[in-house]
């Protein structure tokens, strides 16, 4: 018989389940914060869009990005399927497993010939990685709610999130900087164009493998008959309900203004780093 001391110490989630479901922090991370990191330095250094444009792009982009994540959200909440593996959100990841790492390497193909082309290309791209990051980091982030119940079960597996997380911070900001031998393409070097696709190409093949092993030891849904009882509210019910919750919109907005930080950060580094600070090689 164990005593109440041993049972205390017995972890409640397994230690496999655990990081197999953190893991998925590292795809998420490398997908974004890579495409963060580069895109704005290739658009603007390399392929040489006006700044208007890419502002135009990116404001285009946002608004795209603001109805199709609640769009994504809602069809998510109402899945119920067998197909994929079943479940709810197991089959948008399942479904993500080849467009997400495809599209890391389509970010950096635009055709050349004229700088409007360019735009459409880029504002295309954009808009397709965001709808499948965001159909892969929504569920996967739905997730560990729905499988972690107890507070001493996030505990166990927030804290191996948050350790496998940084570890994908570092792989999205360190990685480029030994492909990439000139990330601002400040000496014109042809080559700098076949390094950037390498490095979606690497990012593509890190995500894919990281999302498998999130897949097959980190996602235990209900079963499809226990789903199918479960009630969702309405996409416009469910708008109605988040716009009457004070207290989230205030965590919303102090959360906008933390994104914004994150977002800007990452796509002025390698620009600071090379005009600012004089640095010709960027390694971190």
């Amino acid at each position: 018989m164990e005593n109440q001391t041993e049972k205390k110490l017995k972890r409640e989630v397994p230690l496999k389940t655990s990081l197999g479901f953190a893991v998925g922090e590292i795809s998420d991370m490398i997908a974004y914060q890579g495409f963060s990191f580069l895109i704005f330095t290739f658009y603007f250094s390399l392929v040489k869009l006006p700044t208007e444009t890419i502002s135009l792009v990116f404001i285009l982009w946002s608004i795209f990005n603001a109805f199709n994540d609640p769009i994504l959200g809602a069809f998510s909440d109402r899945t119920k399927t067998k197909k994929f593996g079943g479940g709810r959100r197991r089959p948008w990841i399942i479904a993500m497993l080849i467009p997400l790492p495809a599209v890391m390497f389509f970010l950096f193909t635009p055709p050349l010939e004229n700088s409007t082309s360019s735009a459409i290309y880029f504002f295309i791209t954009i808009c397709l990685f965001d709808t499948f990051y965001t159909a892969y980091s929504l569920n996967h982030t739905s997730l560990y709610p729905e499988m972690f119940v107890t507070d001493k079960a996030r505990e166990e597996v927030g804290a191996a999130r948050r350790i496998l997380m940084v570890i994908g911070l570092i792989i999205a900001f360190v990685l480029p900087g030994f492909i990439i031998s000139d990330l601002t393409f400040k000496h014109e070097d042809p080559i700098t164009f076949t390094q950037y696709k390498i490095t979606g190409i690497v990012f593509g093949v890190l995500i894919l493998i990281t999302m498998l092993i999130h897949l097959k030891y980190g996602i235990k849904e209900p079963s499809f008959d226990e789903l199918k009882k479960k009630e969702t509210l309405s996409f416009w019910d469910s708008i109605k309900l988040t716009l009457k919750n004070k207290k989230f919109i205030v965590v919303i907005l102090a959360s906008t203004m933390n994104w914004y930080v994150f977002g800007l950060l990452p796509m002025i580094i390698p620009l600071y780093a090379t005009y600012v600070l004089n640095m010709t090689k960027i390694r971190f």
